[in-house]
């Protein structure tokens, strides 16, 4: 009998090649599926957020109206988040030993850092900067505003900004003030003044507000730029002058510095809360509202109103903007103050 056609083996190889074809495509599709849980997981993962206790560094040294604020904030956070928000204090460097720490973090919502104008600008215009507040953050929520006021010891014997001005015009003058780090809000505020009015005033940084009302106290030094109200409530200083552009409701016998030097001064220290670079937007998103949701509470605006720090929610684009003026601002009055940074 006659051999049957050699045709099985290409009847053989159509078939392979079908079923190459078929488990190629089994394969792409289950890589979209794949691709899918994926995505739906990551979704998942900020609808439920969080799911673990977060992190709250806190730059400056303890003791402050906004070191009690942020606290306040924390806890009101973690009641509305269902986990505990644990602030730590990472002081020192105007904020830089802090910032690095957040940098370092991963981008997932569990490390938030707690920063003002003063950490946020001149950190990023110092010639050794390692990061730039405007790129290398997330911004979360604008939390609080507070007036500067200019305040001297209860017992000194100047009785206004106009004082300490005609003072340090003295040959022999050594009218010093502190504040809470070089480039800090309350060095720049006063490098104004000393432009505005033609006159030079002794700086001594220290690296917290509470270790410059204590100096004032003990008579280091003359004067001093400190937020809030609670330290001249308490008696431990006195105020001069207020740095808003108008008087501050809270102490309206309080002149504005506007009112002794003239222009359009106008400083207010603000604060705000911001993540690691690339953190998920729905993540923002949440703690942007318990965030507004929190400091919005009458007992919580009630309470810091009363020490002069108000709490003020806002977006991360509001933050966002306030950190971009801050830079530009900062690196202005550098240059004309010819103001040395590390």
């Amino acid at each position: 009998m006659a051999a049957p056609p050699a045709c099985h083996g290409r009847s053989g190889d159509g078939r392979a090649e079908r079923r190459g074809a078929m488990m190629k495509r089994v394969f792409g599709w289950m890589a979209v599926l794949a691709g899918m849980a994926w995505g739906g997981n990551a979704h998942a993962d900020a609808t439920v957020y969080p799911g673990k206790p977060i992190r709250l560094i806190f730059p400056w040294a303890p003791g402050s109206v906004i070191d009690a604020l942020t606290r306040s904030m924390a806890e009101g956070m973690a009641a509305r988040l269902g986990q505990p928000v644990v602030v730590e204090t990472r002081a020192g460097a105007n904020g830089m030993i802090a910032a690095q720490q957040l940098i370092a973090a991963a981008p997932d919502g569990y490390t938030l850092m707690m920063g003002n104008e003063g950490s946020f600008g001149i950190n990023t215009v110092r010639p050794n900067a390692t990061y730039d507040a405007r790129r290398d953050f997330a911004p979360v929520a604008h939390v609080a505003t507070t007036p500067l006021f200019i305040v001297v010891h209860p017992a000194s014997p100047y009785r206004s900004l106009a004082d300490l001005i005609a003072a340090a015009r003295k040959p022999d003058a050594r009218i010093s003030y502190g504040s809470i780090g070089v480039g800090s809000s309350s060095h720049l505020a006063i490098e104004k003044i000393s432009l505005a009015s033609g006159v030079p005033f002794i700086h001594v940084p220290y690296k917290g507000s509470a270790e410059v009302i204590t100096s004032i106290q003990g008579g280091h030094v003359t004067f001093a730029y400190n937020g809030g109200l609670m330290n001249v409530h308490e008696g431990r200083v006195r105020a001069l002058a207020v740095g808003s552009a108008q008087r501050y409701a809270g102490a309206p016998n309080v002149p504005t510095v506007r009112e002794t030097i003239g222009g359009d001064y106008d400083e207010m220290a603000w604060f705000g809360l911001v993540a690691p670079r690339g953190t998920p937007a729905p993540i923002v998103e949440r703690l942007n509202a318990v965030v507004v949701e929190t400091l919005s509470q009458p007992a919580f605006k009630e309470k810091f109103s009363a020490l002069g720090f108000d709490p003020a929610p806002g977006s991360a684009a509001m933050l966002a903007g306030k950190i971009e003026r801050s830079v530009s601002g900062t690196a202005q009055i550098i240059r004309k103050a010819n103001i040395q940074l590390d």
